[in-house]
C-alpha cells in the first residue's frame, strides 16, 4: 500500500518515520474569495499603553485629595460657633441677590438704600457688642464670598454686609474710592468698595491710603 511504502522510503533515508496520509484523502478546502485576491492573517492593531499623564495625575490626586478636603472643611464647620454657621447661610444667597441686583439696576437707585449720603466721610461709633457683631458678619461674608459660583467682589460684599449689618442694627459706612491705573490715562481709574462699623473693617479691607474716597454712605438712625 502507499501508506507503507512512504513509511519504507523515510526509514531508508534515516529519518523517523512520518506518518502522512495519501494526497487521495487530503483535505480540500474551496476559497469563498474571488480569485486573485489572497487573505493576510494579522494580528489587530493594538493602541500603545497609555503612561500616565498630566489628567491622569490631576484625576488621581483629586480623587485621594477631595474626601480629605471635604472631610476637613465639615469638620471646621462643625467648629464654627452657631451665630457664624447661621450668618454664613445668610451671607451666601445675599451675595448673589447683591450682585445681581449691583449689575441689573443702576447705582441712583442704590444710592438711597445704602443710607445717609455724608459730605465728608466718617464712621460711626459702635460699642463693644456692635463690633463683635460687626466682626462675625465681615467673617461670614468673606467666607461665603469665596465658594459662590459667581464673582462676588467688593460691590456685592458691601451690600450684603450692609444688609446684615443693618438686620443686627450695627451702625456702619460705606465708602466708595478711585485710584488712577497710570499716569498716561486720564480715565482709567479702579474703583473699589469698602465697610467699616466703629473700628473694625468688614469688607474690602483698609483702603483708605490705596483709595480716594469719592462717596459715603452712613447708617441712619436706629
Amino acid at each position: 500500500m502507499r501508506w507503507e511504502r512512504n513509511c519504507r522510503r523515510t526509514e531508508s533515508r534515516g529519518r523517523s518515520p512520518e506518518l502522512r496520509r495519501p494526497r487521495s484523502g487530503a483535505l480540500r478546502t474551496r476559497s469563498l474569495l474571488p480569485p486573485g485576491r489572497t487573505t493576510s492573517l494579522r494580528a489587530p492593531a493594538r493602541a500603545p499603553p497609555r503612561v500616565g499623564g498630566a489628567d491622569d495625575g490631576i484625576s488621581t490626586l483629586a480623587a485621594m485629595i477631595g474626601p480629605a478636603v471635604m472631610i476637613g472643611k465639615a469638620r471646621r464647620w462643625a467648629a464654627w460657633p452657631v451665630r457664624d454657621k447661621v450668618l454664613f447661610a445668610l451671607a451666601w444667597p445675599l451675595l448673589g441677590c447683591s450682585r445681581l441686583f449691583a449689575v441689573s439696576a443702576p447705582f441712583q437707585y442704590v444710592a438711597p438704600w445704602l443710607g445717609a449720603a455724608a459730605v465728608a466721610p466718617w464712621i460711626p461709633l459702635a460699642d463693644s457688642r456692635e463690633e463683635i457683631r460687626a466682626l462675625s458678619i465681615g467673617k461670614a461674608v468673606r467666607r461665603a464670598s469665596t465658594v459662590t459660583p459667581w464673582r462676588s467682589n467688593c460691590l456685592a460684599q458691601a451690600l450684603t454686609a450692609r444688609i446684615l449689618l443693618g438686620v443686627c442694627r450695627v451702625p456702619y459706612s460705606i465708602f466708595f474710592g478711585v485710584t488712577r491705573r497710570g499716569a498716561a490715562v486720564e480715565r482709567d481709574f479702579n474703583a473699589h468698595a469698602w465697610v467699616a462699623a466703629g473700628k473694625i473693617s468688614v469688607t474690602g479691607g483698609s483702603s483708605f491710603e490705596a483709595f480716594t474716597v469719592v462717596a459715603c454712605f452712613v447708617s441712619r438712625a436706629q
